[in-house]
């Protein structure tokens, strides 16, 4: 017999909406089944509000990823291109090393994709564009970047390469994915792809003609990039996003829905774990990328590794106590964030031989900054999506002032002076807001997604229920829901 809902007179709360919708999945199967259409029915008769499936509508071209596809294809066939214009080095043959540079090159690839691809999955519905586009910009990046460092160091075409060719390079890659972090979730394929290849070459222009110029900073040193790809990474992509602009109200006529963008912002218990599983990879990678610089195997990068464990030790222990000693409680984003400041702030020095004191010091000083910086995070999210300024910008500014205190307290261990530190340490600053903000003005020629920090924007995301049950989540929204008050 066909089954009867009952009716109701007034709006009932979401409990009751939740309730019901679980009563009749009961009833579904118990009766032989029950239409979808009838289901979907009775939940807009408890809640007033239809059900949305799916934020974007397969046949509307509002979010596809238009050009992309091609453009990608264009860059690619133009890298190939380039690269028989190369070869591998057998004269160093340290191409066929399957030792310690391996071993570097692996640490750095499991920090790239694995500890800033899965970091970058706090956002509740942006997990896929977090991963997905880090994988794309390192694969793409590495590429252009072994091209570009290449011209501008040896001009010529013709270029060879070994293990320590792909290690250069992904100074450029770390830089670049830093900066995605303030554009997270605001910028489309075709904006990442064109994003990767003018920051990666503004990086290799602010380090061979700026940093490695004997001229102007002649005794400049960072061997670990905390100014050279923390601090240019951070600056660069913190005014290329506020040139760009935050992410704007999102209208879906189509389901009479308004997504603010405070509601895009949103965390979920699971979506915290999985991005302390990147910072998790990123703890053990660091010392990979801040010795990937010095000369394999050497003193100096051996020195590197010790220092930076030291940094890193000090840094987690010291944010566990700070984020809890304001509201006795742990607080989440200091301590996925702000953990691996100890690496980020000795860099400019980890070469220096310190010891260990000194070391954990650097790294529980950085690790306060960085705390303090998550939980007084400024800019706000609207522009820094991921807090790159307290996790990156500020500890590598630290890193660059530490450095240019070293030659006043240990002038027999260093050889370079406190004015070429500061220098090279504002200068990059300078260079990295003007380079990111003319790229932020290029992006924002093109299209954005929209709704911002959503899978849904541009990836074949099946379970994604849409905005109906992202605004549930909230109190607010769910007691607009339940009384079928517009969104």
């Amino acid at each position: 017999s066909e089954r009867q809902y009952p009716s109701s007179g007034h709006s009932p709360s979401l409990s009751c909406a939740c309730a019901g919708a679980g009563s009749l999945a009961m009833g579904a199967k118990q009766c032989g089944g029950i239409r979808k259409e009838e289901e979907e029915s009775y939940i807009a008769s408890l809640t007033g509000k239809q059900s949305v499936r799916r934020l974007h509508n397969p046949n509307s071209k509002q979010n596809d990823t238009g050009n992309f596809g091609r453009t990608a294809v264009a860059v690619q066939v133009a890298l190939i291109v380039c690269l028989f214009f190369t070869d591998y080095d057998f004269v160093s043959h340290s191409v066929f090393d399957g030792t310690f540079s391996v071993t570097i090159f692996k640490g750095i690839m499991m920090m790239l994709l694995v500890g800033f691809g899965y970091l970058r999955c706090f956002l509740k519905y942006y997990g896929l564009g977090a991963v997905g586009f880090t994988f794309f910009m390192t694969a793409l990046g590495l590429q252009w970047s072994m091209l570009v460092k290449g011209w501008m160091e040896n001009s010529t075409m013709y270029l060879s390469f070994d293990m320590t060719s792909f290690i250069a390079a992904t100074a450029a890659v770390a830089a670049t994915v830093i900066s995605f972090g303030a554009l997270l979730g605001k910028i489309s394929p075709l904006q990442v792809l064109l994003l990767t290849l003018i920051e990666v070459t503004c990086f290799h222009l602010n380090t061979t003609l700026f940093l490695a110029s004997s001229h102007l900073v002649p005794t400049f040193s960072d061997v670990g990039g905390a100014i050279s790809v923390q601090v240019f990474g951070a600056y660069f992509g913190l005014a290329a996003s506020v040139v760009y602009g935050g992410a704007t109200v999102w209208h879906d006529k189509e389901n009479n829905v308004a997504v603010d963008p405070e509601q895009v912002l949103t965390t979920s218990y699971f979506s915290e774990i999985i991005s302390s599983l990147g910072t998790t990879f990123l703890w053990i990678s660091c010392p990979s990328l801040i010795a990937g610089s010095q000369p394999l195997g050497s003193a100096a990068q051996k020195l590197a590794i010790m220092n930076t464990l030291f940094a890193l030790l000090g840094s987690s222990v010291i944010v566990f106590a700070v984020s809890s000693i304001k509201t006795q409680r742990l607080l989440v984003a200091p301590v996925r964030n702000s953990t691996i400041a100890g690496a980020v702030a000795i860099g400019a020095v980890a070469n220096v031989r310190l010891g260990p004191g000194k070391a954990l010091l650097i790294g529980v000083l950085g690790g306060i900054v960085s705390c303090l910086a998550n939980i007084f995070q400024y800019p706000s999210a609207k522009y820094d999506s991921s807090n790159i300024h307290g996790v990156h910008g500020l500890p590598g500014v630290f890193g660059g002032l530490i450095s240019a205190l070293l030659p006043l307290i240990m002038p027999q261990e260093v050889a370079f002076t406190s004015l070429d530190q500061l220098l090279g340490l504002f200068g990059t600053i300078g260079i990295g807001c003007v380079a990111g903000a003319c790229t932020g003005g290029i992006l924002k020629c093109f299209p954005r997604p929209e709704p911002a920090c959503h899978d849904d924007a541009y990836w074949d995301t099946e379970h994604l229920d849409g905005w109906s049950s992202a605004t549930i989540a909230s109190g607010a929204g769910a007691n607009r829901y339940a009384k079928g008050e517009p969104f």
